[in-house]
Parts: C-alpha cells; structure tokens; sequence
C-alpha cells in the first residue's frame, strides 16, 4: 500500500508543480499589469477623491459639533 502512496505522491508532484508555477506567474503579470492601469486611473481621479472628502467632512460637521457638546 505504501508504494502506490508513493507512486501517488510523485505524479500528482509531477503534475501539479508545472500548473502551479504557470498559474503564480500568470498571477504575477496579472498583477503588474493591473498595476500599469490602476495609477493614471487613480492620479486623474484623485481631485474626485478630495473633493468627496471634503464634502463628506462639511456634512459631518454639525455632528461633530454635537458631539462635543454631550454630556455624560
């Protein structure tokens, strides 16, 4: 029984280490490219950014402010 765990072990070695080697490099490029795409996106959008927090932080205000004048 032990030899046909062996045999087992070693073609299935064979078998998955190629597939998992293509797959970590493919997973890599994905990456990389994602990457070469994601920053001019992110530079043009960054004013959209600011001005949102901006806006989220004006709304937010009053409550702050009560907030600050609970008391316990």
């Amino acid at each position: 029984m032990n030899i046909y765990l062996a045999w087992t072990g070693t073609i299935l070695y064979w078998i998955v280490w190629p597939i998992g080697i293509v797959l970590y490099y493919l997973f890599v490029a994905v990456v990389a490219i994602l990457k070469l795409v994601y920053w001019p996106i992110a530079f043009i959008l960054q004013p959209v950014v600011y001005l949102l927090r901006f806006i989220a932080a004006c709304l937010a205000l009053p409550f702050r402010a009560l907030v600050k004048l609970e008391v316990s």
